[in-house]
Protein backbone atom coordinates (compact mmCIF):
# COMPACT_ATOMS: atom_id res chain seq x y z
CA UNK A 1 0.00 0.00 0.00
CA UNK A 2 3.15 2.42 0.80
CA UNK A 3 4.72 1.61 -2.50
CA UNK A 4 1.12 2.26 -4.59
CA UNK A 5 0.31 5.31 -2.73
CA UNK A 6 3.70 6.92 -3.37
CA UNK A 7 3.21 6.20 -7.07
CA UNK A 8 -0.19 7.94 -7.09
CA UNK A 9 0.95 10.83 -5.24
CA UNK A 10 3.77 11.21 -7.18
CA UNK A 11 2.00 10.90 -10.71
CA UNK A 12 -0.61 13.16 -9.68
CA UNK A 13 2.15 16.02 -8.67
CA UNK A 14 3.27 15.29 -12.14
CA UNK A 15 0.31 17.19 -13.39
CA UNK A 16 0.80 19.94 -11.57
CA UNK A 17 1.32 23.15 -13.97
CA UNK A 18 0.27 27.60 -14.22
CA UNK A 19 -3.17 26.25 -14.61
CA UNK A 20 -3.74 23.48 -12.26
CA UNK A 21 -2.83 23.33 -8.27
CA UNK A 22 -2.90 19.88 -6.25
CA UNK A 23 -2.87 19.92 -3.11
CA UNK A 24 -2.85 16.18 -1.22
CA UNK A 25 -3.39 15.10 2.50
CA UNK A 26 -2.89 12.16 3.99
CA UNK A 27 -4.90 10.93 7.17
CA UNK A 28 -4.03 7.50 8.38
CA UNK A 29 -6.17 5.97 11.02
CA UNK A 30 -7.23 2.48 13.08
CA UNK A 31 -9.94 3.58 15.54
CA UNK A 32 -8.26 6.78 16.24
CA UNK A 33 -6.96 9.09 14.39
CA UNK A 34 -3.48 11.31 15.18
CA UNK A 35 -3.60 14.75 15.19
CA UNK A 36 0.21 15.28 14.97
CA UNK A 37 2.62 16.94 17.56
CA UNK A 38 1.98 20.38 15.67
CA UNK A 39 -1.83 20.49 16.91
CA UNK A 40 -1.10 19.31 20.54
CA UNK A 41 -1.70 22.71 21.69
CA UNK A 42 -4.58 23.93 19.66
CA UNK A 43 -7.75 24.87 22.03
CA UNK A 44 -9.66 22.35 20.30
CA UNK A 45 -8.38 19.61 21.93
CA UNK A 46 -8.17 18.45 25.44
CA UNK A 47 -5.00 18.63 27.30
CA UNK A 48 -3.20 16.29 28.93
CA UNK A 49 -0.84 15.98 31.94
CA UNK A 50 2.63 15.19 29.87
CA UNK A 51 2.18 16.53 26.05
CA UNK A 52 5.59 15.68 25.39
CA UNK A 53 4.66 12.10 26.35
CA UNK A 54 1.45 11.52 24.05
CA UNK A 55 1.16 10.78 20.83
CA UNK A 56 -1.36 12.83 19.92
CA UNK A 57 -4.75 10.23 19.25
CA UNK A 58 -7.86 11.72 19.36
CA UNK A 59 -11.50 10.24 19.93
CA UNK A 60 -14.60 11.36 19.14
CA UNK A 61 -16.72 14.01 20.37
CA UNK A 62 -20.24 13.61 22.10
CA UNK A 63 -23.02 13.93 19.52
CA UNK A 64 -24.33 16.20 18.33
CA UNK A 65 -20.62 16.84 17.15
CA UNK A 66 -19.32 13.20 16.73
CA UNK A 67 -19.29 13.76 12.92
CA UNK A 68 -19.28 17.87 11.94
CA UNK A 69 -16.36 18.70 10.23
CA UNK A 70 -16.41 22.41 11.76
CA UNK A 71 -15.68 23.68 15.67
CA UNK A 72 -19.40 23.02 18.29
CA UNK A 73 -19.74 24.93 21.18
CA UNK A 74 -21.00 24.30 24.47
CA UNK A 75 -22.55 26.57 27.42
CA UNK A 76 -22.21 25.79 31.01
CA UNK A 77 -22.57 27.75 33.72
CA UNK A 78 -23.11 30.82 31.70
CA UNK A 79 -19.51 30.25 30.23
CA UNK A 80 -19.36 28.94 26.34
CA UNK A 81 -16.30 26.80 25.61
CA UNK A 82 -15.72 24.91 22.44
CA UNK A 83 -16.38 20.76 22.41
CA UNK A 84 -12.83 19.38 22.62
CA UNK A 85 -11.63 16.20 20.89
CA UNK A 86 -10.71 13.80 23.79
CA UNK A 87 -7.31 13.16 23.90
CA UNK A 88 -6.14 9.55 23.90
CA UNK A 89 -3.64 7.16 25.76
CA UNK A 90 -3.07 4.24 22.43
CA UNK A 91 -0.22 2.37 22.30
CA UNK A 92 -1.16 1.64 18.73
CA UNK A 93 -2.06 5.12 17.60
CA UNK A 94 -1.11 5.78 14.13
CA UNK A 95 1.16 7.65 12.22
CA UNK A 96 0.52 11.61 12.15
CA UNK A 97 -1.65 13.44 9.98
CA UNK A 98 0.33 14.85 6.70
CA UNK A 99 -2.07 18.04 6.02
CA UNK A 100 -2.98 19.46 2.70
CA UNK A 101 0.09 20.21 1.41
CA UNK A 102 1.86 20.51 -2.02
CA UNK A 103 5.28 19.14 -0.82
CA UNK A 104 6.26 15.63 -1.93
CA UNK A 105 8.47 15.37 0.51
CA UNK A 106 6.03 15.64 3.31
CA UNK A 107 3.73 13.49 1.48
CA UNK A 108 6.62 10.95 1.03
CA UNK A 109 7.54 11.00 4.55
CA UNK A 110 3.50 10.56 5.96
CA UNK A 111 3.04 7.40 3.86
CA UNK A 112 6.43 5.55 4.92
CA UNK A 113 5.42 5.90 8.23
CA UNK A 114 2.22 3.91 7.97
CA UNK A 115 2.00 0.81 9.37
CA UNK A 116 -1.28 -1.41 10.25
CA UNK A 117 -2.05 -1.70 14.02
CA UNK A 118 -4.66 -1.77 16.41
CA UNK A 119 -8.20 -2.00 15.90
CA UNK A 120 -10.69 -0.43 12.95
CA UNK A 121 -13.22 2.48 12.85
CA UNK A 122 -13.45 3.87 9.40
CA UNK A 123 -15.69 6.37 10.12
CA UNK A 124 -13.14 8.09 11.68
CA UNK A 125 -10.46 8.48 8.76
CA UNK A 126 -13.46 9.69 6.69
CA UNK A 127 -14.51 12.34 9.17
CA UNK A 128 -11.04 13.23 9.80
CA UNK A 129 -10.78 13.25 6.02
CA UNK A 130 -13.55 15.59 5.42
CA UNK A 131 -12.58 18.08 7.96
CA UNK A 132 -8.86 18.47 6.41
CA UNK A 133 -11.14 19.38 2.76
CA UNK A 134 -12.77 21.74 5.09
CA UNK A 135 -12.09 25.42 5.54
CA UNK A 136 -13.76 25.36 8.92
CA UNK A 137 -11.14 24.44 11.88
CA UNK A 138 -10.19 22.59 13.49
CA UNK A 139 -8.12 22.01 10.00
CA UNK A 140 -8.10 24.88 7.65
CA UNK A 141 -5.58 24.62 4.98
CA UNK A 142 -8.45 23.82 1.92
CA UNK A 143 -10.28 26.25 0.43
CA UNK A 144 -13.85 26.34 0.73
CA UNK A 145 -16.33 26.12 -2.98
CA UNK A 146 -16.78 29.10 -4.05
CA UNK A 147 -13.65 31.05 -2.72
CA UNK A 148 -11.57 30.61 -5.91
CA UNK A 149 -12.00 32.12 -9.42
CA UNK A 150 -15.01 31.47 -11.26
CA UNK A 151 -13.19 29.98 -14.20
CA UNK A 152 -11.71 27.26 -11.99
CA UNK A 153 -12.74 24.07 -11.91
CA UNK A 154 -12.43 23.49 -8.10
CA UNK A 155 -13.13 19.70 -7.08
CA UNK A 156 -12.09 17.93 -3.52
CA UNK A 157 -11.67 14.24 -3.66
CA UNK A 158 -11.60 11.44 -0.83
CA UNK A 159 -9.99 7.94 -1.42
CA UNK A 160 -10.54 5.87 1.67
CA UNK A 161 -8.71 2.47 1.97
CA UNK A 162 -9.23 -0.60 4.38
CA UNK A 163 -7.85 -3.97 4.69
CA UNK A 164 -10.92 -5.08 7.47
CA UNK A 165 -14.16 -4.45 8.79
CA UNK A 166 -15.31 -2.10 11.66
CA UNK A 167 -14.34 -3.58 14.94
CA UNK A 168 -14.96 0.05 16.57
CA UNK A 169 -16.96 2.75 17.08
CA UNK A 170 -16.97 6.46 17.67
CA UNK A 171 -15.51 6.94 21.46
CA UNK A 172 -17.82 9.01 24.05
CA UNK A 173 -15.34 10.08 24.83
CA UNK A 174 -13.68 7.07 25.38
CA UNK A 175 -15.90 4.46 26.03
CA UNK A 176 -15.51 1.82 22.99
CA UNK A 177 -18.63 1.26 20.63
CA UNK A 178 -18.85 -1.99 19.28
CA UNK A 179 -19.04 -2.93 15.19
CA UNK A 180 -22.49 -2.48 14.34
CA UNK A 181 -22.28 1.00 15.80
CA UNK A 182 -18.96 2.01 13.41
CA UNK A 183 -20.76 0.51 10.42
CA UNK A 184 -23.82 3.14 11.48
CA UNK A 185 -21.42 6.11 12.49
CA UNK A 186 -18.98 5.15 8.90
CA UNK A 187 -22.31 4.92 6.54
CA UNK A 188 -23.15 8.64 7.93
CA UNK A 189 -19.64 9.91 7.95
CA UNK A 190 -19.57 8.85 4.26
CA UNK A 191 -23.04 10.69 3.61
CA UNK A 192 -21.68 13.56 4.96
CA UNK A 193 -18.15 13.86 3.24
CA UNK A 194 -20.62 13.38 -0.23
CA UNK A 195 -23.20 15.92 0.80
CA UNK A 196 -20.61 18.94 1.16
CA UNK A 197 -19.47 18.21 -2.50
CA UNK A 198 -16.55 16.21 -2.11
CA UNK A 199 -16.18 13.13 -4.77
CA UNK A 200 -15.36 9.77 -2.58
CA UNK A 201 -13.81 6.53 -3.71
CA UNK A 202 -13.36 3.72 -1.73
CA UNK A 203 -10.98 0.50 -1.94
CA UNK A 204 -10.95 -2.69 -0.14
CA UNK A 205 -7.57 -4.41 0.40
CA UNK A 206 -6.68 -7.41 0.68
CA UNK A 207 -9.20 -10.67 1.48
CA UNK A 208 -9.96 -9.81 4.91
CA UNK A 209 -12.92 -7.31 4.35
CA UNK A 210 -16.52 -9.44 4.93
CA UNK A 211 -19.20 -9.29 2.82
CA UNK A 212 -21.08 -6.40 5.27
CA UNK A 213 -17.73 -4.37 4.82
CA UNK A 214 -17.56 -4.57 1.45
CA UNK A 215 -21.13 -3.29 1.37
CA UNK A 216 -20.45 -0.14 3.64
CA UNK A 217 -17.45 0.73 1.89
CA UNK A 218 -19.20 0.44 -2.06
CA UNK A 219 -22.13 2.30 -0.25
CA UNK A 220 -19.20 4.85 1.23
CA UNK A 221 -18.31 6.27 -2.63
CA UNK A 222 -21.96 6.52 -2.97
CA UNK A 223 -21.98 3.06 -5.68
CA UNK A 224 -19.91 0.99 -7.65
CA UNK A 225 -18.47 3.36 -10.07
CA UNK A 226 -15.95 4.67 -7.05
CA UNK A 227 -15.34 1.44 -5.49
CA UNK A 228 -12.89 -1.01 -5.84
CA UNK A 229 -11.43 -4.75 -4.68
CA UNK A 230 -8.25 -5.16 -4.62
CA UNK A 231 -6.86 -8.50 -3.16
CA UNK A 232 -3.37 -8.13 -3.91
CA UNK A 233 -0.93 -5.46 -5.01
CA UNK A 234 -1.47 -5.69 -8.26
CA UNK A 235 -4.57 -5.39 -8.08
CA UNK A 236 -4.68 -2.18 -5.79
CA UNK A 237 -2.17 -0.22 -8.27
CA UNK A 238 -4.94 -1.05 -11.02
CA UNK A 239 -7.50 0.45 -8.76
CA UNK A 240 -5.75 3.95 -7.83
CA UNK A 241 -4.39 4.06 -11.50
CA UNK A 242 -8.54 4.00 -12.65
CA UNK A 243 -8.94 6.49 -10.26
CA UNK A 244 -6.01 8.67 -11.35
CA UNK A 245 -7.72 8.35 -15.04
CA UNK A 246 -10.55 9.51 -13.60
CA UNK A 247 -8.64 12.68 -11.85
CA UNK A 248 -6.96 13.72 -15.05
CA UNK A 249 -10.22 13.31 -17.01
CA UNK A 250 -11.61 16.11 -14.48
CA UNK A 251 -8.62 18.30 -15.30
CA UNK A 252 -8.60 17.73 -19.22
CA UNK A 253 -12.64 19.17 -18.81
CA UNK A 254 -12.26 21.50 -17.27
Amino acid sequence: MRVVAKDFVDQLDSFRDSKNTIKIGVVPFNKYVNIGDHNKFEFWVEEVANPEDWKPCVGSRPEPATLIDGLTYETVGGATTVVQFPAVEYSSCPSPIVELTDSMTDLHDGIALMEANGSTYIGAGVAWGQRMLSKEAPLTLAESFGSLDAGVNHEKVMLVLTDGDNFSGPSFPRHDAGAGTGNNYTNRACENARAAGITVYSIVFGTNVSGDGKSIMSGCAGGTSGYFEAANATALKGAFDEILSKLVSLRLSS
